[in-house]
């Protein structure tokens, strides 16, 4: 009994072995690294549409505490009972660890980013329209300075 549980064993550990590197080796064909994307003008476009999408982070809850309620119209005495609206904000007095801040540099910063990725790559792509790679370009260089 214990010599074909050794057996058994052994046969399933060699099969085991010889089944990974078939499995392991192919690269996933629904798979995109930076190597194989920013190719052709459609995926082009693809990232210009995901550069829209940093902007929704850009304008979300931590926008509107760190630039639009800090205004000089918008005081603690009047915005009493908005949810997040604190003596901090009104007073200029985050602490340096303070999320609001550090996650609005970071959606910044990320926009900024992904704009200057398109901006690297879109001169690697052949386009049969000119004013399409302009257009991609000039749409990349506003939002990273609007950023």
């Amino acid at each position: 009994m214990r010599r074909a549980l050794r057996l058994l064993t052994a046969g399933w550990l060699v099969a085991a072995a010889a089944g990974c590197d078939d499995f392991l080796a192919p690269e996933p064909a629904t798979f995109a690294s930076s190597e194989t994307y920013f190719q052709t003008p459609d995926q082009m476009e693809q990232a210009i549409a995901g550069l829209y999408g940093e902007m929704r982070s850009l304008y979300g809850w931590n926008w509107r505490e760190v630039i639009d309620l800090r205004g000089d119209d918008v005081t603690l005495q009047f915005n009493i009972n908005v949810p997040g609206f604190t003596f901090q904000l009104d007073e200029f007095l985050e602490a340096t660890n303070d999320a609001n801040v550090s996650e609005q540099y970071t959606d910044i910063f990320d926009a900024i980013f992904a704009s200057n990725v398109i901006l690297s790559r879109i001169d690697g792509v052949q386009f049969s329209d000119a004013s399409q790679q302009a257009r991609i370009t000039g749409e990349a260089l506003f939002i990273r300075s609007l950023a």
